[in-house]
């Protein structure tokens, strides 16, 4: 909501244009960062800054697309042969991501990929 102070939303709540997951687990990572500065931890919140990652499937080689957004309009694009993010998950983002690679990613004693 726009002019009010201390409202947070994130993904189908909000009235970016893109509607995607992984701007969705960026818009909650910098409404967390807001809150929780505001609630007195000794972090800087960031600036929403969207990046859409996706694969694209060829039927040979998968591509890795990445674009990063400014309003409604593309700023910059990429193609690459391998992921230009990390990890290379569905969904993309600084906090969610990381997390869900290390509670649900394989490697010892985790349960393998459970997305």
């Amino acid at each position: 909501m726009r002019g009010v102070e201390r409202a947070y939303a994130a993904g189908d709540a909000t009235d970016f244009a893109i509607k995607h997951g992984g701007i969705s687990a960026q818009q909650a990572d910098v409404a967390a960062q807001a809150i929780a500065a505001l609630a007195g931890a000794p972090v800087k919140p960031e600036t929403f800054h969207p990046v859409v990652h996706g694969m694209l499937l060829t039927g040979a080689l998968p591509r890795y697309l990445s674009a990063e957004i400014a309003g409604e309009q593309r700023v910059t694009s990429q193609m690459a042969m391998q992921p230009t993010w990390s990890p290379p998950d569905k969904i993309s983002a600084k906090y969610l991501a990381p997390y869900l690679d290390c509670t649900f990613g394989s490697g010892p004693g985790r349960p393998g990929r459970g997305r």
